[in-house]
């Protein structure tokens, strides 16, 4: 069995740098499908959008026991799988007993954050933070010649240094009583990121297939090729509310990795014996926008649906579309969420690229904890290549 988990765990790390958005993902936002951009919380919701550093001044949030993972998750697949290797392993040859657990997805990952907002007085508010995220998939093909597809990467971000103060529409509307937003807050986010990630050298994309047999193979270590490299980020964002026919509506414009590009080495065809190429490279980290709406209401008071305001007394519904972003898929850039707290507990669910996320959370004073599970799209359009995950978190909040 030690075998057959090396060499997962070989390929759980597999993975290339074809560039992808450097955003943190807050186990709130998994739980509500994604949505986050006007949904403000004390944990780390400044990070995805630097304006909430407004909202939540005097705050601290640390990772329980400080460098643990706040989240932790894997694929909802991974335990039958392994479950499946195991029991074929003394009956089946290798190759025969990876043809069990096909089609199969495996995946593994977590997050880290912490940060602490400064009330600056007359400058507004400041935030010192870092977080940092990895995620590791693979996904097992091909009955006659088991074949895996594996991607994976890790981006640490520190410092991220956030300004963001509450915006003056007096000096810059004639008559700001008339105009359609209000309460407007504006944040600056500045962060130095640093990327580890492993990629496919024949075409430079962020998947990389392996042969069960090459990899079974002793005589014929696969070589490695690792890219490391740090830039310097912009996020900008911004937060508002507005009257709706839901009511007073919270409003989030966030932009990520303006003008983005890390530099580094590309170490090419790493191996146990020794390191065959060296050479700098340079990777634009891609511009993206998401714009949101949330509202908190309690739209079950009255009429045939009036059970369900037991359920949903006062309820946060949010939404996110991703104006700009690498996936082209209309149905990848929608989000939807929704949130219910009653004191000590309370859950979340939503639409995350059309698959159903849930969470339950506890908020015992100062410390939070909680389960999530949610879907996200690994291939080009939704209904290629689903990931699911459980996702365990907890923090420390004051």
């Amino acid at each position: 069995m030690k075998k057959f988990l090396m060499v997962l765990f070989m390929l759980c790390t597999i993975g290339s740098t074809a560039a992808r958005p450097a955003v943190h993902c807050s186990p709130a936002r998994m739980a509500m499908g994604g949505a986050g951009s006007a949904v403000v919380n004390k944990e780390d919701s400044y990070f995805y959008n630097p304006a909430h550093a407004v909202k939540i001044k005097h705050s601290l949030t640390l990772p329980p026991f400080i460098i643990f993972p706040n989240s932790i998750y894997y694929g909802a697949e991974t335990p039958g799988a392994l479950r499946k290797l195991n029991e074929g392993e003394e009956k089946e040859s290798a190759v025969e007993a990876y043809r069990r657990i096909i089609p199969t997805a495996l995946g593994l990952g977590g997050n880290w954050s912490s940060g602490i907002v400064f009330d600056a007085e007359e400058i507004g508010a400041l935030a010192i933070g870092a977080y940092a995220g990895g995620q590791l998939d693979s996904k097992v093909l091909n009955r006659l010649s088991p074949r895996f597809e594996a991607s994976g990467y890790f981006d640490l971000v520190f410092p991220s240094l956030t300004w963001a103060d509450e915006v003056d529409l007096a000096n810059y509307v004639a008559n700001p009583e008339d105009f359609f937003l209000r309460n407007l807050q504006i944040g600056f986010t500045l962060k130095k990121i640093n990327r580890y990630a492993l990629y496919n050298a024949e075409d430079g994309g962020e998947t990389l297939e392996v042969e069960a047999i090459d990899l079974l193979d002793e005589d014929s270590p696969s070589g490695l090729n690792v890219r490391a490299g740090s830039g310097v980020g912009l996020d900008i964002g911004v937060l508002g509310e507005a009257e709706t026919f839901l009511g007073a509506t919270k409003i989030g414009i966030v932009a990520h990795n303006l003008f983005t590009r890390l530099n580094g080495i590309s170490y090419d065809n790493i191996n146990s014996e020794k390191l065959q190429e060296e050479y700098p490279y340079t990777q634009q980290i891609p511009l993206t926008m998401t714009a949101g709406l949330a509202v908190q209401a309690s739209p079950f008071k009255q009429g045939w649906l009036a059970f369900l305001h037991y359920i949903l007394p006062d309820a946060v519904y949010a939404a996110d579309w991703d104006i700009i972003h690498p996936d082209n898929s209309l149905y990848k850039r929608l989000h939807f969420g929704l949130e219910q707290n009653y004191g000590l507990c309370g859950w979340r669910m939503g639409l995350n690229q059309g698959y159903p996320t849930l969470g339950f959370n506890f908020n015992l004073g100062w410390y939070r904890a909680g389960l999530v599970y949610y879907t996200e799209e690994l291939g080009d359009e939704v209904g290629r290549q689903p990931q699911s995950y459980y996702v365990l978190h907890s923090s420390f909040v004051f």
